[in-house]
């Protein structure tokens, strides 16, 4: 396996990330698919660096190339910095997914994407790849991405301050203190126009510890008011928020994706 550590896609320090292959791919004539892993963290934490083996054992098990992306964060605390709010984070995610597209000499095949969002990272894809007047994700981009699996997401802010009041501190640093956050709520988003060809699949973990099925309900909801193409795998991993990536269960559901939309 090789890799290319610390590729630029914007201006700031975080505007980076990590790309991991097959060595073999030099040997073929056709570029593997290339993965895109958006880790989780509040919009406040989180970095690419806890991501090498995931990522490494991605690779080994679907055999495509894997990106994982750094964005900015949210500080956690109003003193600790400057507020950060969205709709900061996800517009770096963009920036790098357009960064993706853009290289010519990658070793990957870039008009075949599959995403993969945890947690927040889940909110971040839906955000661009969903109607939102904040986003222009190319044609170019949307056309690339053939698949989206989102797990353990946040989609529905309201709801998720009614099952757990106190995340309210991590959403003002995200978002900004508001009346409510339908405006963000990413299960009340339409189709983008484009884009209806993606298929998405919801991953819930009964295990997950911090986000509840009601979030995954409420995104399977509006992805079909909205007409997409769209799975839920609520059995396949039943560990916590964070260590049911790390399992054969996990990597399973991304391989199996990714030979979906390989065909």
């Amino acid at each position: 396996m090789a890799n290319i550590r610390e590729l630029p896609y914007g201006d700031h320090p975080l505007n980076k990330l990590d790309l991991y292959y097959p060595e073999d791919h030099v040997a073929t004539i056709a570029k593997p698919p290339l993965i895109v892993f958006v880790h989780g963290g509040a919009w406040r934490s989180g970095d690419k660096s806890e991501y090498v083996s995931f990522a490494e054992d991605l690779v080994n098990k679907t055999g495509a190339a894997v990106a994982i992306v750094n964005y900015r964060i949210s500080p956690r605390k109003p003193e600790d910095a400057p507020a950060l709010h969205h709709p900061a984070h996800t517009q770096d995610l963009l920036d790098a997914l357009h960064k993706l597209l853009e290289e010519e000499e990658m070793t990957f095949d870039s008009t075949r994407m599959i995403l993969v969002g945890h947690s927040c990272g889940a909110h971040m894809i839906a955000s661009i790849f969903l109607q939102s007047s904040l986003f222009n994700p190319s044609t170019e981009l949307l056309s690339s991405v053939k698949g989206v699996i989102v797990t353990e997401g946040i989609y529905d802010v309201d709801l998720l301050l009614r099952t757990n009041p106190d995340y309210i501190s991590f959403i003002h640093g995200a978002f900004g203190p508001a009346t409510n956050y339908e405006h963000v709520s990413v299960s009340r988003f339409g189709a983008q126009v484009g884009g209806e060809h993606i298929h998405w699949l919801i991953v819930q973990s009964a295990g997950d510890e911090l986000i509840s099925q009601d979030q995954a309900d409420a995104m399977w909801e509006g992805l079909r008011r909205a007409e997409q193409d769209v799975e839920m795998d609520n059995t396949s991993v039943t560990e916590n928020h964070f260590e049911l990536l790390w399992t054969q269960g996990f990597y399973s559901i991304v391989d199996k994706m990714v030979s979906k939309c390989m065909e």
